[in-house]
């Protein structure tokens, strides 16, 4: 029996070395409490939470620590100084991301994942699914289904969460050229995308689908303005169903959520062909008018 133990026990030891050591090499998280409101979970490569106006957005628990993961160092703080260097097609500036999301009356839950893994996406949506967040904004794409294999398989696993996709900005239609984890199809996931600005470089314009596209965002947040790519218009398009439709989100989940909301942006501007969803702040106080 002790042969089997002391191994073990050298595991975890190492385990919790290695979580201190790479928790060590980050600025702590600082002193603060849960904003409160609707949790909005948002994968990104890392955000740096010692700005105060990141700090402020994101979810803690009732000691006032982050609900939020590394799967990066494998710790709970997704922290990168960096992260303004990451690529579109992997999300861009997390903080950007976590500014899109207005407050009060909403906070964040912060995921970094590891692009080099594609398994830490399947880690993210499991993770997410033991925290308050039932709406998950991923901002990210690519051209190889393998890379977004485990995530759909993770989104299949966790019917009760809605996953709000960004179509991609390379300006396809991605009807004929899919990137994923859009061209999927998934039930409870809902692809959104930019409007198309007239002019300028057509390759950095927001992707279309008649198919595949299932709404355009034209939300605006408190701090940012209309989206000007597909991952803004992800962001903006939580924020607009945290603020102007939180009875939807107290009573349905997954895809039956998806349904409803697009439901109701329908009615707002009817006779469109493709759906339009804003953020209209006058409208957020009274929200059963919707």
């Amino acid at each position: 029996m002790m042969r089997r133990v002391v191994p073990l026990l050298a595991a975890v030891a190492l385990l919790w070395t290695g979580l201190a050591a790479a928790q060590g090499r980050k600025p702590p998280l600082p002193p603060g409490l849960d904003p409160g409101g609707v949790a909005i979970a948002i994968l990104s490569t890392g955000i740096d939470y010692t700005l105060s106006d990141i700090a402020q957005r994101l979810a803690r628990d009732g000691e006032g620590q982050l609900i939020g993961w590394d799967f990066v160092d494998n710790d709970i703080r997704p922290f990168n100084s960096k992260s303004a260097d990451t690529p579109a097609a992997w999300g861009g500036d997390g903080n950007a991301l976590v500014r899109g999301i207005g407050r009060p009356g909403r906070r964040v839950v912060a995921v970094r994942i590891d692009t080099r893994d594609p398994v830490s996406l399947a880690k993210a949506v499991a993770f997410v699914a033991q925290t308050p967040a039932r709406v998950v904004v991923v901002p990210m794409w690519s051209g190889a289904a393998s890379d977004w294999a485990a995530f759909a398989m993770a989104a299949k696993a966790f019917p009760d969460l809605l996953f709000i996709v960004a179509a991609g900005d390379e300006g396809r239609d991605i009807d004929r050229e899919p990137v994923w984890p859009a061209a999927f199809g998934l039930a409870n996931v809902l692809v959104v995308s930019a409007p198309i600005a007239p002019g300028g470089d057509a390759s950095m314009r927001a992707n279309t689908g008649a198919k595949t596209v299932a709404a355009i965002v034209e939300g605006r947040g408190e701090t940012v303005g209309p989206p000007q790519d597909s991952r803004q218009a992800a962001v903006a398009a939580a924020d607009a169903l945290a603020t102007c439709w939180p009875q939807l989100l107290q009573r349905l989940r997954g895809e039956a959520l998806k349904d409803a909301l697009l439901a109701e942006v329908a009615k707002v501007r009817p006779g469109l062909e493709k759906p339009f969803i804003e953020r209209c702040a006058e409208r957020a106080a009274t929200p059963t008018q919707r």
